[in-house]
């Protein structure tokens, strides 16, 4: 009976820590898979759906680089000129407080970074202003911009500033907060 005892408790144990075990290996191999899967690419031009969030979609049109005004010795004004669509087929209001709530945990968890590089070989990225406002984008509505109705477009900007000088090509990164791999990338080179 004593031994029947201690066979079942160990066994029981074994069965416990193989399924750890198991548990671990399935958390790396779907870590892994995450990593190797691609990510959406996109060039100036495509419409990227469902950012900033469900529902609406941006679509980068060009960008301009400018010297001037600036507050900072030897920086660049880089102005990314996009178009911010409503695919939905009713209207979208921005100031209700429950598209308020999905947008903020929307930027909360995600980023837009600017990638470039310059012509001594250097890379880097910035960061807009405050992402957690349409990530960067001002939209160019005026104050009583307020909604979108059904498949409306408005035009707006993502401005960033960087200090080094000579750039020779730039790339819109979206980054979840919680993962290295992008979640999509916009290669401004293409057109």
């Amino acid at each position: 009976m004593i031994i029947g005892n201690l066979a079942m408790r160990r066994k029981n144990e074994l069965i416990t820590i193989s399924i750890f075990i198991a548990l671990i290996l399935v958390f790396s191999l779907v870590n892994s898979y995450w990593d190797s899967l691609p990510y959406a690419n996109y060039k100036i031009g495509d419409e990227i759906k469902g950012f900033p969030v469900d529902g609406i979609s941006m679509t980068i049109t060009n960008f301009s680089i400018s010297q001037t005004n600036l507050p900072f010795p030897n920086s660049s004004m880089i102005v990314l000129n996009v178009t911010i669509h409503n695919l939905a087929d009713k209207a979208v209001y921005f100031n209700q407080s429950g598209f308020q709530t999905k947008f903020e945990q929307a930027a909360a968890s995600k980023h837009l970074e600017l990638t470039f590089r310059t012509t001594s070989g250097g890379g880097g990225s910035a960061y807009p202003n405050n992402y957690n406002d349409w990530w960067g984008i001002t939209v160019f509505g005026g104050p009583e911009f307020n909604s979108l109705t059904a498949n409306e477009n408005i035009g707006g900007s993502i401005l960033y500033v960087l200090t080094p000088d000579s750039y020779i090509s730039f790339e819109l990164v979206c980054k979840s907060t919680s993962q290295q791999k992008p979640l999509f990338n916009v290669n401004l080179a293409q057109g």
